[in-house]
């Protein structure tokens, strides 16, 4: 079931656990941030992106601190009868020096009604007033991922274009269409420069039947004397500013 959000969305997924999307959703949401514009990121992954470093400060209430009480809760209840207000889920967030608001915790195990919570999750933030929120989710094919990538504005798939990488998409996106995800709203994001050897960019959206939002440059390092590369930085953040203007 769609959620109707105030909120802009965005999901970002992956097929390969290294693809970089932990980067993409950490600069895709500070930029929005710093825009000005109010931003939430949802660690769907739990924990596994280490937004908060797995170290959320002691005896602050974080992502898993709301699951468990909607776990409690779903004992006594449906999860269409439970619903948090905006005041109650900001008990659960980080925000951090940016104003970035964090939904996340340390790392654990995937709850069993995970599908059901979610939808709590959802349904809950879809009455909060945040100018965007985007969605980090785990690399894998399950109901709940599959529910919050058909319920966002934009679902944006991170991969490379390593051929091998392209084959194991598209058997992905096959399995996600076969459960019922609708993917009339997906678009691509390269995160690494081809190489030589690589089709382009544009071959491989083709090949994939997919809009391109955008092609990242490698994510800008520091050297070993701490000092950065301004040329790198400068071109990372504007191939940032085209891919938003894309989704």
């Amino acid at each position: 079931m769609k959620v109707n959000f105030r909120s802009r969305t965005i999901a970002v997924y992956s097929v390969h656990k290294k693809a970089g999307k932990t980067t993409v959703v950490r600069e895709l949401a500070g930029f929005y941030q710093l825009a000005g514009k109010q931003t939430l990121l949802v660690d769907f992954t739990l924990g596994k992106s280490g937004f908060l470093n797995g170290l959320p400060a002691p005896g602050k209430l974080d992502f898993s601190s709301w699951l468990k009480d909607i776990e409690k809760k779903l004992k006594h209840l449906p999860p269409h009868e439970i619903r948090y207000s905006p005041e109650e889920i900001l008990k659960y967030t980080h925000v951090d020096a940016t104003g970035l608001s964090i939904l996340s915790c340390a790392p654990g195990r995937i709850p069993d009604r995970m599908l059901e919570m979610a939808g709590v999750v959802m349904n809950s933030l879809a009455g909060t007033s945040y100018g965007v929120i985007v969605f980090d989710l785990n690399s894998e094919v399950r109901d709940y991922i599959i529910s919050v990538l058909s319920s966002a504005d934009t679902v944006l798939l991170v991969t490379d274009t390593y051929r091998y990488d392209v084959v194991e998409v598209k058997m992905v996106m096959e399995r996600l269409k076969e459960a019922g995800c609708r993917m009339d709203h997906f678009k691509v994001v390269f995160n690494k420069k081809p190489s030589f050897f690589d089709d382009t960019p544009l071959q491989i959206a083709e090949e994939f039947n997919l809009p391109m939002a955008g092609s990242l440059p490698d994510y800008p390092k520091l050297s070993p004397n701490f000092f950065i590369n301004i040329e790198t930085v400068s071109e990372y953040s504007q191939a940032m500013k085209k891919l938003i203007e894309n989704v």
